[in-house]
């Protein structure tokens, strides 16, 4: 915001009203034009309304710069007509006529602020997804009688990406959810958060990738590590670094293989058939 400013007239040196401040503090006319333009600009900065009733007297004889005959300014001020008083209290004479075009523009200003923020909110609302299951809901108050009838959304709320809460997705494991989570962040990051019907098909893209748990989480920590909107298959070296390890179980076929192994070694002739 730039500095606010007023305005001085051309006839104020030479005004019946200057000259009779300038001769109720004992001070040259240009002293005395110069303490008007200090107080109206300490105005615009403190007191944009005009208002001065708040304010000490010492607060406003340092907006003035006046040291010297201080007690005096204000009766001063009053008497010459710059300021007017009565039970009410006190403001700057005529603000509107020194002041008017500042008031004017801090009034634009704060009506472009407020319409910035009601596109900004308009904005927001139309990310948010509509509402396609929205059922009456009646408020009853005390007594048993009916306070009207209200449409509340039947839709779970979104959860919060940033958490690891899977309310939407009960079938998703807790570590999926978290990968999940690093997802969502990773995509509002980059300033494309994930909505509802995206985290859909997100979820549903990675469980047809694959119906195994450390896979999912695979595929989802792919796309965060490397900034990826979608979600994709695991290549062929991650899909084997991700396979069980042999089973050496008794029983088992690798058990197996390795005691026929170890038997050849001991004595070959025990290999023919």
């Amino acid at each position: 915001m730039s500095a606010p400013w007023i305005q001085i007239y051309a006839s104020l040196p030479e005004h019946p009203k200057t000259y009779a401040l300038a001769a109720a503090l004992h001070l040259q006319q240009y002293a005395a034009v110069g303490l008007l333009v200090s107080l109206w600009s300490w105005a615009a900065n403190n007191a944009l309304d005009g208002d001065l009733t708040h304010f000490p007297d010492r607060a406003i004889t340092r907006a003035c710069g006046v040291t010297k005959n201080a007690a005096r300014l204000i009766p001063a001020l009053v008497e010459a007509g710059f300021v007017d008083q009565d039970e009410r209290g006190r403001r700057l004479h005529d603000w509107q006529d020194y002041a008017g075009l500042l008031l004017i523009g801090e009034q634009q200003r704060r009506d472009k602020h407020r319409e910035k923020m009601r596109r900004l909110r308009a904005t927001e609302n139309k990310q948010l997804p509509p509402c396609a299951a929205s059922v009456p809901v009646t408020k009853t108050a005390q007594g048993g009688h009916s306070d009207g009838t209200v449409t509340r959304c039947a839709i779970p709320t979104v959860p919060n990406p940033t958490g690891q809460d899977n309310t939407l997705h009960p079938q998703l494991t807790p570590a999926v959810s978290a990968a999940l989570a690093g997802f969502a962040r990773m995509r509002a990051d980059k300033r494309r958060p994930l909505t509802p019907e995206t985290t859909r098909l997100i979820v549903k893209r990675v469980q047809q990738l694959s119906a195994k748990e450390d896979i999912q989480i695979a595929i989802l920590e792919q796309s965060t590590v490397n900034g990826w909107s979608d979600v994709y298959a695991l290549n062929a070296s991650k899909q084997q670094d991700k396979k069980a390890p042999p089973d050496h179980s008794p029983g088992s076929f690798e058990h197996e293989a390795v005691a026929r192994m170890s038997r050849l070694r001991d004595d070959p002739t025990k290999g023919e058939d």
